[in-house]
């Protein structure tokens, strides 16, 4: 065992959980008294905490079938614990009195579930370490664990009630037992393996391509695999991933065809060729020269790879077991057009332990071999056996040396592992520090709270991602399933809502250029129009010049901006750059506020 091995572990799952609850409550507005109105600061979010609140109605159907509802499911039982505790204490007993709190500010649940997937992302640490100990050794897990504890995308994607961490870390849980099939075969770990497997495919459908592992680990076994009752344990263990799927998100059986209608609707948005209009190639590709490579910081990514080939050679039936999840993931996710960065953070634990897998072995030339000592002893000491009570000559000194070896050794690996991490740690650092600011989005509805009078005709020209977070109901983009996911307050809360301080109508930036005579005639007092460095988001520079001839400009918002220096996720609706965000203002799109020419 490694020496402080335990206190190393938790440091780091310590320093992992740091990074990934600090700046947690980003775009929210907690504790503000009154009507709120969210932004919609990461797309996908409602997915978790909107729906999971919707089950309240009595309504366990989630309608929606994107994604499966494991997690949405779970962060409800933890939404009943925390509005029983807010019912008895806040509420005076009071459920109508609950029920248009959470109506008027729903801040703290999505906190809560943030909490949750921040959370998983913490324990992720563990079970990575586990995963590269359990196949390679102590000191290869402790450096995965490092790793990943600051690798940027798993960081990032840490902080938002999406999807993504939680099925990476039910993966990893699920490869703990797929692990022990490869190493003892139990009945247990084929079951645990299975139910795992299961649970990680209904937090997010691509994690059931966890039966490829299951198979190859059974496969690569030493115990014969052709045993008629090892067989049976894999099909039992296969039946039960397939219970947990179902176990997880019953309404894809339930409601089959509402499901299958959502996954045919999936199938032709994954098919598209672009998104918005922006086409970066295919995945393959992108993800390999883009994503993991900005992902990770240029220094881990190699680090993984040169990993993969040290992996092969030093205990290749490990090396492909983790390979096993790896390629076909990667050739899955990696054949469409649709190239969120945020499809990438499964592979990250992986790409993390083949990584400590090659800090490793860098300094293994370094290591003292225990025969060439053994031999060179006798010569060193001068005799076999020394009498009793006498000490051999330079048997102190050996030692002295070979530890001194030892030392130098694990220095030299913990100035590697930093230099590895560093550019990934970097980045994680102004992450942080970006997303402790007051958004762009929220500035702007404080403005225009304060210095535009209630009733006046506001003209969107925006998607509802960029909005202010003023009174706007959620289905204004006027496309029913739209409607369906952000619509606010839900209707079972029946809240007593107040009269829209605004009238408003929208224009899509798609839209502008065809738009220019309406926006003309119509009969408003002020134009809301977000830009940024994401065009299939916002309206383009352009648009924007446009808009700067034919109106007078009243206030700006900055938000993230437009510095050459900033690297962006283009189709994702994230508005802070995954390299450069130290040259944001705030995150958010810059927000112009025009009134028309008099």
């Amino acid at each position: 065992m490694l020496k402080h091995e335990k206190v190393i572990l938790l440091a780091i799952l310590f320093l992992g959980a740091f990074v990934r609850f600090w700046g947690l409550d980003f775009c929210l507005l907690l504790g503000r008294e009154g009507w709120v109105f969210l932004s919609l600061c990461r797309v996908d979010e409602e997915l978790t905490w909107a729906v999971a609140l919707r089950f309240f109605s009595g309504d366990f159907n989630p309608h929606f079938f994107n994604y499966p509802t494991l997690l949405p499911y779970a962060v409800f039982v933890l939404d009943a614990i925390f509005l029983a505790g807010k019912l008895l204490f806040t509420a005076n007993g009071s459920l109508e009195s609950l029920k248009q709190s959470i109506a008027m500010n729903p801040s703290d649940l999505i906190l809560l579930s943030r909490g949750v997937v921040a959370l998983l992302g913490t324990l992720t640490l563990l079970c990575v370490y586990k995963i590269a100990a359990k196949l390679f050794g102590k000191k290869e897990g402790l450096l995965s664990a490092f790793f990943l504890a600051f690798a940027y995308l798993h960081v990032r994607d840490s902080h938002f009630a999406t999807t993504d961490v939680p099925m990476t870390f039910m993966a990893c849980l699920a490869y703990l037992f797929i692990i022990d099939i490869f190493q003892k075969g139990r009945w247990q770990d084929y079951l645990l393996a299975g139910i795992f497997s299961g649970l990680a495919a209904s937090t997010k459908w691509p994690a059931f391509l966890l039966f490829i592992p299951i198979l190859t680990a059974h496969f690569l076994s030493p115990s014969p695999s052709g045993n008629s009752r090892n067989g049976i344990k894999l099909a039992v263990g296969l039946l039960v991933m397939l219970a947990a799927i179902i176990l997880g998100t019953p309404f894809a059986v339930l409601s089959f065809p509402e499901f299958w209608q959502e996954m045919q609707r999936l199938n032709q948005t994954h098919a598209q060729t672009g998104w918005r209009g922006i086409r970066l190639g295919i995945g393959w590709l992108y993800h390999f020269k883009f994503t993991l490579w900005h992902g990770l910081g240029w220094p881990l990514f190699l680090a993984s790879l040169g990993g993969i080939g040290i992996a092969l050679k030093k205990n290749r039936k490990a090396a492909l077991l983790l390979l096993s999840f790896v390629l076909p993931y990667y050739f899955l996710i990696g054949k469409q057009y649709l190239v969120f960065m945020r499809y990438m953070v499964p592979l990250v634990p992986f790409c993390c332990v083949f990584a400590g897998v090659f800090a490793s072995s860098f300094f293994v030339i370094l290591r003292p071999k225990a025969e060439p000592w053994r031999r060179r002893r006798q010569d060193l000491i001068g005799f076999d056996k020394p009498s009793l009570g006498c000490k051999p000559r330079g048997e102190e000194s050996q030692r002295s040396f070979v530890a001194s070896l030892l030392r130098m050794t694990s220095v030299l690996l913990g100035i590697l592992s930093l230099l590895i991490v560093f550019p990934s740690l970097y980045h994680v650092f102004w992450l942080d520090q970006a997303l402790a600011k007051p958004d762009s989005r929220i500035a702007a509805s404080d403005w225009i709270n304060q210095n535009i009078p209630q009733g006046k005709k506001l003209v969107l020209l925006s998607l509802i991602m960029g909005d202010p977070a003023i009174d706007i109901p959620r289905s204004t983009i006027g496309d029913p399933y739209w409607a369906r996911r952000f619509e606010w307050p839900p209707r079972f809360l029946n809240a007593k809502l107040q009269e829209p301080p605004y009238h408003y109508f929208r224009i899509l930036p798609e839209t502008y250029w065809r738009s220019k005579d309406l926006l003309d005639k119509a009969q408003y007092d002020y134009l809301i129009v977000d830009h940024s460095s994401l065009p299939a988001r916002s309206v383009t520079k352009e648009v924007l010049q446009d808009l700067m001839v034919r109106f007078n400009l009243v206030k700006v918002f900055p938000g993230a901006g437009e510095d050459p220096r900033m690297i962006f996720d283009p189709q994702d609706g994230f508005y802070l750059p995954i390299d450069g965000a130290q040259h944001t203002e705030r995150p958010g799109p810059d927000i112009y506020i025009f009134r028309p020419k008099s």
